[in-house]
């Protein structure tokens, strides 16, 4: 198995002793099949990626009506915001061992694959975390009206979509247009909060293509 992260990577060789080889192997950055230089880029900032409105994703855990997913769920959110080195397989840990506030669900540890159904059935925490930090980046750069494109599915979700004069706005395109987008803009903005050991394939695709890129910092990057 090659994995993108080294805590994905102690995870699996964890719960899934029976893989033998487990990898570590960041992706490499794709330059544009027509690169140009950057004096000649667009004086905006490219972000890509998808959106999910993350208020919407809470409510949604609100209501679940496992009353055990549910609490769960929204002690690794109060957890992870006082946390953010953290991952979700982490934060699940410290909550099943009794780490996070109001809990009395002590899963036993060992239990590795009730422990693996959990986190599955916790998944909303990452969509919720992942569109969270997203929202607050794009909520920062339209504030400063600094030029903004946005290239990427839903983000007609987006709450001030509309207001912000400063953003464009296009549905998502294939993998391989995306290098062409990078590789036109002088900036690419990343928002990656569960890569904490390793690095998103955009951050090296704008290496690859002469392109700043402002991403998280992390343990790898």
């Amino acid at each position: 198995v090659i994995l993108l992260d080294r805590n994905q990577c102690d995870y699996v060789r964890e719960y899934y002793p029976w893989i033998e080889n487990v990898i570590f192997q960041p992706l490499g950055g794709q330059q544009a099949i027509s690169p140009i230089l950057p004096k000649d880029k667009k004086l905006e900032v490219l972000f890509t990626g998808t959106y999910r409105d993350p208020e919407t994703v809470y409510e949604q855990m609100v209501k679940e009506k496992d009353e055990t997913i549910r609490d769960c769920m929204l002690a690794m959110i109060e957890w992870l915001h006082k946390n953010p080195n953290g991952t979700v397989e982490q934060t699940l840990k410290v909550y099943l061992t009794g780490g996070c506030s109001n809990t009395n669900d002590h899963l036993c540890e060992n239990s590795e694959g009730e422990l693996m159904k959990r986190l599955n059935a916790c998944y909303p925490v990452e969509i919720y975390i992942r569109n969270l930090y997203r929202k607050n980046l794009i909520d920062a750069f339209a504030k400063e009206k600094v030029p903004l494109r946005i290239v990427g599915d839903w983000w007609e979700q987006y709450e001030h979509f509309q207001d912000a004069v400063s953003i464009t706005y296009q549905p998502a395109v294939s993998f391989a247009r995306s290098f062409e987008l990078i590789n036109q803009s002088a900036v690419l903005l990343d928002s990656s909060p569960f890569f904490q050991y390793g690095i998103h394939d955009r951050v090296t695709a704008a290496m690859a293509n002469r392109t700043i890129a402002l991403t998280d910092e992390n343990m790898y990057i």
